[in-house]
């Protein structure tokens, strides 16, 4: 059994998709086919998914359509403010795994 790595679908720009993938204690962000996570069942922006890397690479959705919750809800000031914080405290994340990726290369 190949290592496995655990993503999230975060959105499609034209051909490609855009995930998010576990790596260590961060996420990073990566483009892949859209072709291939929607022929493995994974087409909701939200959708988390598994990558199996071994002989052959297996992604697997980890969620359904039925599974994801879309629901709006009304924050207070305080909340809001939390909400900014750690958006913009993953975003950091983010961008600093992606800013190494691009050194490495």
């Amino acid at each position: 059994m190949g290592a496995k790595i655990n993503g999230v679908l975060i959105g499609v720009e034209g051909k490609q998709a855009v995930v998010l993938l576990e790596h260590g204690q961060e996420f990073v962000r990566y483009y892949l086919p859209w072709k291939i996570l929607k022929s493995a069942g994974i087409q909701l922006v939200n959708q988390p998914f598994e990558i199996t890397l071994g002989e052959e690479i297996v992604l697997v959705p980890l969620a359904g359509e039925k599974d994801i919750v879309l629901d709006r809800v009304e924050l207070d000031r305080e909340r809001k403010g939390k909400l900014k914080t750690l958006i913009s405290g993953s975003l950091k994340v983010s961008n600093s795994a992606m800013s190494r990726e691009k050194g490495a290369s």
